[in-house]
């Protein structure tokens, strides 16, 4: 599933790379942006045709299917109907449950922190693009080799590293 993952996100900057760097020398930056932001604007539209039924529908018909089983009279008043946020205060709990286990909150905060700290790719853009006058097409070639390094990398795991011992 890693390499998976690795493997898609190289494939993904192989073919941003590509394109950006080709694409800003014929297109604005507006433009380029408009045409990236497709796919997500995309995926978050169809997520909104997902038709989906309530939890409180689908409790009400395991109940009135399991009484039926019983041969019980089921209640129609539960603490759901009683108190609407009881499943977002029971959702919470589990949420804060599952937070304050140090296999959970300790990568977390590495995360934070990690990504949380200062980088110089701001600047290390800025050199290259005004000291130094890389273009954008040479930048693109750049990302280029790099996404070419990552699926190198991934495919040299999965034949030679993946079936070797850690020790």
């Amino acid at each position: 599933l890693q390499s998976l993952c690795w493997g898609s996100a190289a494939i993904g900057g192989l073919l941003s790379a590509y394109f950006s760097g080709s694409l800003l020398e014929v297109m604005k930056p507006q433009e380029v942006f408009a045409l990236t932001a497709i796919l997500p604007f995309l995926v978050a539209t169809i997520g909104l045709l997902i038709d989906e039924e309530p939890v409180g529908k689908i409790r009400a018909a395991e109940s009135e299917s399991s009484s039926a089983v019983d041969g019980t009279l089921a209640t129609t008043t539960s603490d759901a109907q009683d108190d609407p946020f009881v499943d977002v205060k029971s959702q919470i709990n589990s949420l804060w449950q599952a937070i304050k286990q140090p296999e959970i909150y300790k990568p977390a905060a590495f995360l934070f922190l990690w990504q949380s700290t200062p980088t110089s790719e701001g600047a290390t853009l800025f050199f290259m693009t005004e000291d130094l006058g890389f273009g954008p097409e040479f930048l693109g070639r750049i990302q280029i080799i790099s996404a070419f390094s990552s699926l190198f990398g991934v495919w040299l795991y999965n034949t030679y590293i993946k079936t070797k011992s850690i020790k």
